[in-house]
């Protein structure tokens, strides 16, 4: 993943913290992207995506099963990493999914860090 960039960042926070998060949005002039009860999401001026769940917000239950912070990477094909990945002994956890201009794979290292690969969306 040489030349790969930290793109999304998602935090498993309390519900109490979500007011501070929002000033420290405002603050900082992020683009609020997503703001309900269980799930704040920003973009900020780089277009890098942060993303705070409560453990109410419907995620797969391995993202924070060992970790509160999942970070993701930038890369211009997914599929082009996946064998090198597992041959690291990363394998893939659901299925990849489309977040609009955007498609990203769940994966989990030997050690149990989950992180996510993503690329821009495949079209036609």
């Amino acid at each position: 993943m040489a030349g790969s960039e930290i793109t999304w960042v998602a935090s498993l926070v309390e519900p109490a913290a979500f007011a501070g998060l929002r000033a420290l949005a405002s603050g900082l002039g992020w683009d609020k992207l997503v703001d309900g009860p269980h799930q704040l999401m920003y973009r900020d001026a780089r277009g890098a995506v942060i993303e705070y769940c409560t453990s109410e917000h419907p995620v797969p239950d391995y993202l924070f099963r060992n970790q509160d912070v999942v970070v993701g990477f930038l890369v211009a094909d997914i599929d082009d990493l996946m064998e090198r990945l597992r041959e690291a002994e990363a394998e893939p956890m659901g299925t990849r999914t489309g977040g609009g201009e955007v498609e990203f794979q769940h994966l989990r290292r030997a050690d149990g860090t989950v992180f996510a690969l993503i690329a821009p969306a495949h079209t036609g």
